[in-house]
């Protein structure tokens, strides 16, 4: 049963259908004709045995040498035998002449008449070795007078010392040959239409079930990633594979919408209790940022309080870089709204790169810059979007602590300005790359893990998307795309 529901099958079955319905109508017809000939030729064969019984005794006393004068005298009798018997035609060989009696009534003949040919040597020597041999002969011939005619004919010796030849030719009628030759037609057309009908089944059956095969591995590759778009194709499928790309491309929109919507919840929740920690471990610090101050200004004074000195510098050191945390905190929670305006991103970039490549030459990092000419600007926020290139930059420093690689790219796609900073360090492992945005996530032993999570959140209030791509021992590759044109920013959904 499955394999009758199956594509593979049903085809099989029509196939089977387009043979068994053309040779069975093959067939029933072929069995028709095939009585209808053995009938016609049966029935010419009896009204040969007919007339030739009936006119054989008109020639009983003839003999060889018989005179054209006697044999018109035998004109009419024949010709009333004749008539009695449409589908015969009746002739008398004498030795040498062949006499042809053709009664009157049949065609537009008024009177009987008698025909006089000579026979071909074919003939003759047939004719001359029928007598000698003095016994009937009865030939089946395909062709005689005319081209495609078919006929029975009967060689009888006669006269009184059977020297004379009796000729009887019972035809089987024009309609029979060319009804013989119109079905011989049709059998061979149908025979031809169905075998090109199978042959084309087939090849249509096989490309069917390719195209099939196609779609059927798309959608378990959509099944392992929805974002595979599966193979175009033309056609009414080509209409369907279309169609289930649209609902791919649907569903990997509501997927994004539905990880935003997750990942607002929990910024939400976050927000609010980064917010009120940061609030209250930030008084302490300034306490304690205050009292050391205080202290160093006192210890300043006391020569011998300055051994206590570097104490208070580690400790003031500590308070600041606690103090930066809490900033980063704050600001993550609760960033302020941006001040949108034309942004030119290379400016943008060399802004931060003025500060920053003096740090990456001197930890032996190469910096490469691939600007595309005429750029557009963006509608943004410069010193956000500033930011988000801080941090990538950043990111990528750390990545090369012997240094390296780092090549910056930008250029136009489509209707998005794109940004690509790639570094040629060992690579994100596969298992962190999911989490590589996630608020306090981080491999390194000194970071807040709250760098990458700000770069992502400022890019998508630009209404734009950052992505990673890694590969071990290659390197990390982060593209920022920002829309052309943008009429202002998404709403925040930490907020």
């Amino acid at each position: 049963m499955n394999f009758l529901r199956s594509l593979r099958g049903q085809l099989a079955i029509i196939i089977i259908l387009v043979m068994i319905i053309p040779i069975g109508v093959i067939g029933y017809y072929a069995v028709i004709y095939e009585l209808a000939d053995k009938n016609l030729t049966a029935e010419a064969s009896r009204q040969l045995s007919g007339a030739t019984q009936d006119i054989e005794p008109l020639f009983a006393q003839l003999g060889a040498g018989v005179k054209e004068e006697q044999i018109r005298l035998l004109s009419p009798g024949v010709g009333n035998v004749l008539r009695n018997y449409p589908g015969v035609r009746a002739s008398y060989f004498n030795g040498s002449v062949l006499y042809t009696f053709t009664p009157r009534g049949m065609g537009k003949l008024k009177g009987d008449v008698l025909l006089v040919s000579t026979p071909s040597p074919d003939q003759l020597g047939l004719f001359h070795s029928t007598i000698a041999a003095g016994t009937p002969v009865t030939n089946q011939l395909e062709e005689n007078l005319m081209p495609g005619q078919s006929s029975i004919e009967a060689l009888l010796p006669v006269g009184a010392d059977k020297g004379g030849l009796l000729v009887l030719e019972s035809r089987l009628g024009q309609f029979f040959l060319e009804s013989r030759q119109s079905r011989e037609g049709i059998f061979g057309s149908l025979i031809l239409g169905m075998v090109a009908g199978i042959f084309g089944i087939i090849w249509i059956s096989y490309r069917l079930q390719s195209n099939i095969g196609r779609i059927r591995l798309g959608l378990e590759r959509a099944a392992e990633n929805l974002a595979a778009p599966l193979e175009d194709q033309s056609g009414e499928l080509g209409i369907v594979v279309r169609a289930i790309n649209r609902m791919r491309e649907e569903l990997v929109n509501k997927q994004k919408l539905e990880e935003r919507l997750q990942r607002a919840e929990r910024l939400a929740g976050l927000g609010q209790l980064v917010a009120g920690v940061a609030h209250e471990v930030r008084n302490p610090l300034g306490i304690i940022k205050g009292t050391v101050q205080l202290m160093q200004r006192d210890m300043a004074a006391e020569p011998a309080l300055q051994k206590y000195r570097e104490h208070l510098q580690v400790l003031q050191e500590q308070v600041n870089r606690q103090n930066r945390v809490v900033e980063e905190l704050l600001g993550y929670a609760r960033p302020v709204k941006p001040q949108f305006g034309p942004v030119s991103m290379p400016e943008a970039l060399d802004s931060v790169l003025a500060f920053l490549s003096p740090t990456l030459r001197q930890q032996g990092i190469i910096l490469e810059k691939h600007i595309q000419p005429g750029l557009p600007a963006v509608q943004g926020d410069g010193e956000k979007l500033k930011q988000v290139f801080v941090n990538l930059l950043l990111n990528g420093k750390e990545a090369l602590p012997q240094g390296g690689r780092i090549i910056i790219e930008v250029k136009t796609d489509g209707n998005r300005l794109e940004v690509k900073i790639a570094d040629s360090g060992g690579g994100i492992e596969p298992e962190h790359l999911p989490h590589i945005f996630e608020p306090f996530f981080s491999t390194k032993e000194t970071g807040t893990g709250l760098g990458l999570s700000i770069a992502k959140q400022l890019v998508e209030l630009h209404q734009g998307e950052l992505t990673v791509d890694s590969e071990l021992g290659t390197g990390t590759v982060f593209t920022m795309r920002i829309p052309l044109g943008g009429d202002g920013f998404a709403d925040n959904p930490g907020d």
